[in-house]
């Protein structure tokens, strides 16, 4: 238990480059990176807001990835298996269109973060 709380303690306390894998800190900040102080180093206000849902979008490109390929499946599912449904076409359309919807945003993240400091005139 002892051990335990250690352990807590040291991830909580410290912090971790992106190259350092093997710090068991690295892999919490792939999961909330907005947790690391790394996301808003020399940034205030909205550059610092901005940074950090840019790097929590970096973080869930892989997962993204995923559920897009998985949403593609879906989709191609209810397409075979319901060709004469209209119901099961227009979900299958949907499902398309709004995983492609989300697929675009996750990764166009840091683009749609210059637009807004552009806007915010920063």
């Amino acid at each position: 238990m002892a051990l335990f709380i250690t352990h807590i303690s040291y991830a909580v306390t410290s912090t971790v480059s992106a190259e350092d894998a093997s710090n068991p800190r690295f892999f919490y900040n792939q999961i909330r990176p907005e947790s690391a102080p790394e996301c808003a180093s020399g940034a205030k206000g909205l550059n610092a807001i901005l940074n950090c849902i840019v790097a929590f979008t970096n973080a869930l490109k892989p997962l993204a990835v995923v559920l897009f390929v998985l949403a593609i499946t879906i989709s191609g599912a209810y397409l075979i298996f319901s060709p004469v449904s209209a119901k099961g076409v227009e979900a299958a359309k949907a499902i398309l269109i709004w995983s492609s919807v989300g697929f675009v945003i996750v990764f166009s993240a840091t683009v749609l973060r210059d637009i807004v400091k552009q806007i915010g005139g920063n």
